[in-house]
């Protein structure tokens, strides 16, 4: 009898430290901008500028990878005021919808300025469906996260963005920047 006592009053008190555990607050106040399906095909480029300022924080291209190599890839880079939210191995994640990104995310993750590669294809393997490589490599409506710095501070966010490996093209749906620093925000929150 004593120890189902001390059983049930063990399951009780987990009960009560379960039911304490809270969701995130909701997050901040969201910039969105629509991106109009942008379209990104084959030696195209697009400049995104995250908070309107006037200035493009990141810029989109298919490209070559290099001159000697038959590999082209959807490439992302960086005008010196943001960061994408990376994983292990510097490749840049296509996140899920609600993914909470993180001002001081818990490895794998980090914030990167230097990873630019989004998806890859060899051109030599003529097989469109296996040439593809990369976490973004027919990602449809996926979240690349971002980061904006102003001044010291830096101002979460995402961009939309979907792969079609068929006609080889990137498109770019929407994004959305905090308005004040934040901690935590969820990718496709605005």
């Amino acid at each position: 009898m004593r120890t189902a006592n001390y059983f049930f009053i063990c399951l009780l008190a987990l009960g009560f430290a379960a039911c304490s555990i809270e969701d995130p607050p909701p997050g901040p106040q969201m910039q969105y901008q629509n991106l109009q399906d942008a379209l990104i095909s084959f030696n195209q480029q697009q400049a995104v500028d995250l908070d309107q300022d006037g200035f493009d924080d990141l810029f989109f291209a298919f490209e070559p990878i290099d001159a000697s190599s038959p590999i082209v890839g959807f490439t992302m880079r960086s005008f010196g005021r943001a960061e994408v939210y990376a994983d292990k191995g510097d490749s840049i994640p296509a996140l899920e919808p609600g993914t909470f990104i993180r001002e001081n995310p818990q490895a794998p993750w980090h914030w990167d300025a230097e990873s630019n590669l989004l998806c890859t294809f060899d051109y030599t393997n003529l097989d469109i469906t296996s040439g593809w490589r990369g976490h973004w490599a027919d990602a449809q409506n996926r979240f690349l996260g971002v980061r904006l710095r102003r001044g010291d501070l830096w101002y979460p966010g995402w961009i939309r963005m979907s792969v079609d490996t068929t006609v080889y093209q990137l498109i770019l749906h929407d994004a959305a920047i905090s308005v004040v620093p934040a901690d935590l925000i969820e990718a496709g929150s605005y």
